[in-house]
């Protein structure tokens, strides 16, 4: 029976720590919808800090709520995205923009399993080499609003060999752990995997 109880103890203050780290979360999404709203409706967007409209939906690390408010600024054209290593489509910097929104766009992922968000994933393994093709491929619009590259290595050789099309706005995942006074990329390989 102890050992029942001590597991069962143990169990719930797991339970409590995750749902506490949850509404966090919860209120600061909320916290950043009624800020995007209230100082984009008024022209108060002090747009050298982004960090102040983090708001994660469908996106890792507040991608939602930036991106929101980058819209909200410019405006869009024909709110057509790309973006590659979308996993299944289920929590990627575009899922909102396309289930909430009406964006249309591009998934794909060297690993794609079934999609679980709004739109399929192409399994399409990305090098510098074959992006273009496969844009080409897809019929991807040579200007459109977004692109999201989050490929776990190759990223900036990828972008680097974006030429012909030409996002208005880009997301490149990068290595938080590199401080921002150095500049560094990994050597390109085109048969570069992430463990």
């Amino acid at each position: 029976m102890r050992r029942f109880i001590k597991r069962f103890r143990g169990w719930t203050l797991s339970r409590l720590k995750h749902a506490k780290k949850k509404a966090r979360w919860a209120v600061r999404n909320l916290v950043n919808g009624v800020r995007i709203k209230t100082e984009l409706s008024t022209g108060t967007f002090p747009s050298a800090d982004l960090t102040r409209y983090e708001r994660s939906v469908c996106s890792q690390n507040g991608e939602d709520g930036i991106l929101e408010a980058i819209f909200t600024v410019i405006g869009t054209t024909n709110k057509y995205f790309v973006e590659f290593g979308v996993g299944s489509g289920r929590s990627c910097n575009s899922a909102r923009l396309a289930g909430r929104y009406g964006w249309t766009g591009l998934w794909m992922d060297g690993k794609a399993g079934p999609s679980r968000g709004p739109l399929a994933v192409y399994r399409e393994f990305i090098t510098a080499e074959n992006i273009t093709p496969l844009l080409e491929k897809y019929g991807v619009p040579e200007s459109f609003d977004l692109l999201s590259i989050d490929i776990d290595g190759s990223d900036y050789w990828v972008w680097k060999a974006i030429t012909k099309h030409r996002p208005r706005v880009v997301v490149i995942e990068y290595n938080a752990s590199v401080p921002p006074t150095e500049s560094r990329v990994i050597e390109y390989d085109p048969e570069f995997r992430w463990p």
